[in-house]
């Protein structure tokens, strides 16, 4: 059997989110990590008991947070990846490390910065904050370099977006499927950009929500409003480490 799907990733961490918060922000015993499996196999089997090959994989796959104290975004982070990659548990297999090379994965944009720059290589573009949604990097919220000028053909031609004329910055909150590659500074690479017809359903509802003039009290374009993602969900801003915009 294949891989989880993004919204089968998505289905099931919003089962399981919630039992997570008791354990954030403690240091984890062995009996802490097999009580968040139990609500994991929940979440993901639909059929009786796993074996005991599967739960041992699972168990092998977060043992590494035992003794650690995890903040409740690190925790996520850990069990999105051992959900999104339960082709491996059903194998009765450990989910293996990502090492950081290129490999297939479904992305979300969680916001861009607000200060348009030149990247490497001279182009325009912007900052931005992209979550993994499937793959061995899942779970992961990192940096990306968003070409204005990739990112513009991105909108026009795969977004499914195309026909409401969306401006660079309404990337945020899409979602895509590309190539990411994880850089030795913590950042990721994105390869180029493009879309399932879930993802582009997704990114139409969206754009139009953002261009109902009956949506916003300021009745601005998102892209013009000073609300960052945190204020408004529809925003595209990313707060920067002051709560202010970059």
């Amino acid at each position: 059997m294949g891989a989880p799907s993004a919204a089968q990733v998505d289905e099931r961490m919003e089962v399981v989110r919630g039992g997570l918060v008791p354990y954030a922000d403690r240091t984890l015993s062995e009996a802490d990590i097999k009580d968040i499996l139990r609500l994991v196999f929940r979440a993901t089997y639909k059929k009786p008991k796993p074996t005991p090959e599967q739960a041992g994989a699972a168990y092998a796959t977060l043992e590494h947070l035992v003794g650690q104290s995890c903040d409740r975004r690190k925790l996520i982070a850990n069990v999105t990846r051992l959900v999104a990659n339960w082709h491996f548990i059903r194998e009765g297999m450990r989910v293996p490390e990502w090492d950081g090379s290129t490999t297939e994965a479904d992305v979300v944009f969680l916001g861009v910065d607000k200060a348009l720059k030149k990247l490497p290589g001279g182009q325009l573009g912007r900052d931005a904050t992209v979550k993994l949604k499937t793959g061995l990097g899942a779970g992961i919220i990192s940096c990306v370099a968003l070409f204005k000028r990739s990112t513009e053909l991105f909108l026009e031609h795969e977004s499914g977006a195309s026909t409401l004329d969306c401006p660079f910055e309404e990337i945020a909150g899409m979602a895509a499927r590309t190539t990411v590659r994880l850089n030795q500074d913590g950042t990721c690479s994105l390869g180029r950009l493009y879309t399932t017809d879930q993802q582009r359903k997704h990114n139409r509802h969206l754009a139009q929500l953002r261009t109902d003039p009956g949506k916003c009290q300021k009745g601005l374009p998102c892209n013009m409003c000073q609300l960052d993602i945190v204020q408004c969900p529809l925003a595209v801003w990313t707060p920067n480490k002051e709560g202010q915009h970059g």
